[in-house]
Parts: C-alpha cells; structure tokens; sequence
C-alpha cells in the first residue's frame, strides 16, 4: 500500500492544503505509488494508457512542491485539463488561448492576459497554474521563462508534441545540401504519456523542443 510505503508525500500535500480532501481516497494505489515514485524526483514519466487518471497523478506531483507549475497538452485539451485540476485541488488555472478562439470581441476583451493573471496570483497569494498548447509552446517560451518560470513542468500527451516531419542536411561531394528524412524519435510514444519536469531553464525548454518539435498549425495556438 503506496500510504504505508509513503506516508510523508500525503502529509506534505495535506499540509499545502490544495488537493481536496476527496482525492486522497478516491485515488488508485497506482496513482498513489505513480504520485510518490515521482514526488522527490528532479524528473519522471508516467507510461499509463488513455483514461488511467494521469491527470490525476500529474496535479498531484505538480502541487507537490512550492512554486508555479506549467502544464504544457495538446490544444484541444487545454481547458479541460485546466477544469480538472480545479476539480481535484484549490487552483484556478490560466489557459493561454489564441484571439480567434473567441466568439465575440467583447469575451476576447474580458479575458485577462497572462501578466494580469500572474499579477492578480501575487496579490491573492495564489499559486500560478498556467496550460498552454503543444503547438503554441515555441511562441510563449521567453514569457513563460520571465514571467513564470515554473518550479513544476507538466508534459502531458508527449506524442502530440512531435514533429510531423524531421530532416537533417548532409553535404553532398557536389558540395550542395541534401536533406535525408529522419527517424521520429517518439513515433513509438503511445498517447497519453506524461512527463514530469520538476526545473525550468532555457536550456531544458530548448530540449525539449529540439526533440518534439512542436510546431504551428491547425488549433496552434
């Protein structure tokens, strides 16, 4: 049983005050021991199939530790992801949303920016809790860094993340370029893997983009 293997990470989430008091009970015992596993971990992955409760898991380890937390999942997620989090814990999540996903001028007015959320976070005492986008990620990066700079990372549905089409240039004895299609290094990732940063730095976001990709289209933002 996770609880007398770990007593300590549901004490420390207790202590925080976040998760609602139902979970702790409502949790599997392979969520229980995911969420410990992880919780004193620089980094981590949750290699669970479609519908196993990773977002569970995740907002549990997320919530673990001090400090703004960035969940980065695939677009058309976004806010449900966000509205389960506010679900399982005492958070109001911000969803970086693109203008055109708006129905009208005067709902795209009303909708805080970023640095209005974050300002209204440190007035309240609030914890930042801020979803964005795959696709959108590479736009957002130096904001988030500045801005946000979370102590928690997120990394949900990592198959989302890559790139359709990867390519490397190889100098020809012609001394032209030719680009040779690459191997996508996570075609085998099944959906719904979650990997769980607990650092920011330009450095590991940069990684992570050199290795998925993520690029913009079609709901990028």
């Amino acid at each position: 049983d996770p609880r007398t293997l770990f007593p300590d990470n549901e004490a420390t989430l207790e202590a925080a005050g976040e998760i609602r008091p139902w979970v702790y009970d409502w949790l599997t015992n392979y969520q229980r021991f995911g969420v410990a596993f992880s919780a004193e971990m620089p980094g981590a992955s949750l290699w669970w199939a479609g519908g196993s409760g990773k977002t569970a898991a995740a907002t549990c380890w997320a919530l673990y530790k001090p400090g703004p937390v960035l969940v980065v999942t695939k677009a058309a997620v976004r806010t449900q992801f966000a509205r389960e989090m506010s679900k399982l814990a005492d958070v109001r999540p911000y969803v970086l949303r693109p203008p055109s996903s708006f129905k009208s001028k005067r709902k795209r007015d009303a909708y805080p920016s970023l640095a209005e959320y974050l300002k209204r976070c440190h007035e309240e005492g609030a914890r930042p809790v801020v979803v964005v986008g795959w696709p959108a990620l590479p736009r957002h990066v130096d904001d988030l860094c500045m801005s946000l700079a979370p102590t928690s990372i997120v990394w949900d549905e990592l198959h989302t993340g890559k790139g359709w089409k990867r390519s490397q240039g190889v100098l020809q004895p012609n001394g032209k370029t030719k680009y040779v299609p690459l191997k996508n290094v996570v075609a085998s990732v099944e959906a719904g893997a979650v990997a769980l940063h607990g650092s920011w730095s330009q450095s590991s976001v940069d990684e992570i983009l050199g290795l998925f990709e993520a690029q913009a289209g079609e709901g990028a933002d």
